[in-house]
């Protein structure tokens, strides 16, 4: 597979995943959900805690964005940072309770967008976009 190709894909999943964090634009409590916080939280909502690096790298942010970002979520109660246990330089953030709470509501939000999205696609197309997407779980999952 080609270099280019490799950047395609990549950018297709990254202008898929702003643009439907976009069109959520939801709002909870004090703060406003936009797309690069919405980012930041759904790498969050699984429980997983992960460094600023694999945060900001997987939401397409540069680290200080990142940084400021997961500041407010934390003045709000929705990320902590702690020391790794194991390598006592890292960093990891996750997500609190608080945040956790929430999954639901996004999930649902992303459910309506994606049905929105997909209600004009014809059977044929979203039969090849199925597919497409199952085959490229697949191929994830064969690396692990």
């Amino acid at each position: 597979m080609a270099k280019e190709e490799i950047i395609q894909i990549y950018e297709l999943f990254r202008n898929i995943n702003k643009t439907v964090n976009k069109k959520i634009g939801c709002k909870m409590e004090f703060i406003k959900f936009n797309p690069s916080i919405l980012s930041i939280m759904m790498q969050l909502m699984n429980g997983e805690k992960k460094s600023l690096k694999e945060i900001s790298l997987n939401a397409g942010l540069a680290n200080s964005t990142a940084s400021e970002i997961i500041d407010r979520l934390e003045e709000e109660g929705l990320v902590i940072r702690e020391r790794d246990k194991e390598d006592k330089r890292r960093v990891l953030i996750s997500a609190t309770d608080k945040a956790l709470n929430y999954r639901r509501e996004f999930e649902m939000k992303h459910l309506g967008v994606l049905e929105d999205v997909l209600s004009n696609v014809s059977n044929e197309d979203l039969d090849v976009i199925l597919k497409g997407l199952i085959k490229l779980n697949e191929v994830i999952k064969e690396m692990n």
